[in-house]
């Protein structure tokens, strides 16, 4: 083995990059250690540099730009990349089903990122709000506008917050961010939603943020640890865990599921990858593959469902 990928192994990026910065080529080896040292602004600006003489790896490096870009908040820009990669002819399996769950989870950043940082960029009226929140509304709009409920007084609108919520062409997504605007601001009144056909009476002010459940906070633990000399399935894995939690809520992971969860998640990413399981998969989850396999089609089915439901209103 040569020295480089030795010490890419073992996590020496630093001493590997010096290396290879000796020699033509390697653009993917260069790449990989560029990231995960942390250098963002310099692997982007590499990708731009080299994009016209790859000639081999070309998705893996691709999609380590795409990484970068979104770890500098540039998620426009990754969005467009995508979406022109998206338009080329004969994408094959499994880069295209990568590239479609890469421009979700960074679509999905970005609006969590925008409702964190307070960067709404509409002003509606009461009445506007009220006319987006009880009607099909496009995907960005009513994201838009569920960004500006933190700012308003939400008792005066609760009628039309159930309507929204009640909607069965709404993002399931969407309706958690509205539960959690309705927790922060302390809503002691009941109310009624429905999601994935189930209907649900939920108290804002006796719940907990989507992401303070226990038992998921121990199922990214686990993710975590398994996956620590894996950063780039690590980030796919908590994404998908991060949606999955936001989709299914009220409903929660709950405890004793947590291993179930986490491998499931996990195998999804190996497979969507097309790699295999690591040799201690089953030993690390206590598990067998089938129980498995079985849990990650209903993963599978939600996220595709969710899609769905985004698609609709995008």
């Amino acid at each position: 083995m040569e020295d480089y990928k030795l010490l890419i192994q073992e996590g020496k990026y630093e001493e590997a990059l010096k290396l290879l910065l000796s020699r033509e080529g390697h653009y993917l080896e260069k790449t990989q250690c560029l990231y995960e040292m942390g250098k963002y602004e310099e692997n982007i600006l590499f990708f731009e540099g080299i994009v016209d003489l790859i000639e081999e790896d070309y998705n893996e490096i691709f999609g380590y730009y795409i990484l970068s870009l979104k770890e500098v908040h540039a998620y426009d820009k990754a969005l467009d990349a995508i979406n022109e990669e998206l338009s080329m002819p004969y994408i094959q399996e499994p880069y295209y089903s990568t590239l479609n769950m890469l421009y979700e989870s960074i679509l999905q950043e970005k609006k969590a990122y925008l409702i964190e940082n307070n960067l709404s960029t509409i002003s509606l009226n009461n009445e506007q709000v009220k006319e987006v929140l009880t009607s099909d509304s496009d995907f960005e709009l009513a994201f838009q506008v569920i960004q500006q409920l933190d700012s308003m007084n939400i008792r005066s609108i609760i009628n039309e917050i159930e309507v929204f919520l009640q909607n069965k062409n709404v993002s399931n997504i969407l309706k958690s961010f509205v539960l959690e605007m309705l927790i922060s601001q302390q809503i002691s009144e009941s109310v009624i939603l429905v999601k994935n056909d189930l209907e649900y009476e939920f108290t804002p002010i006796a719940n907990e943020m989507v992401l303070q459940n226990h038992a998921y906070l121990v199922t990214s633990e686990l993710l975590n640890d398994h996956l620590a000399k894996q950063p780039s399935f690590l980030e796919m894995a908590s994404e998908v865990l991060d949606t999955i939690a936001y989709i299914i809520y009220p409903e929660t992971i709950e405890e004793g599921e947590e291993k179930m969860y986490a491998a499931a998640i996990e195998y999804y990413v190996y497979t969507l990858n097309y790699e295999d399981l690591a040799d201690d998969f089953e030993t690390y989850y206590d598990c067998d593959v089938a129980s498995i396999e079985k849990f990650e089609s209903y993963i599978s089915q939600l996220l595709t469902s969710e899609k769905e439901l985004s698609d609709v209103t995008h």
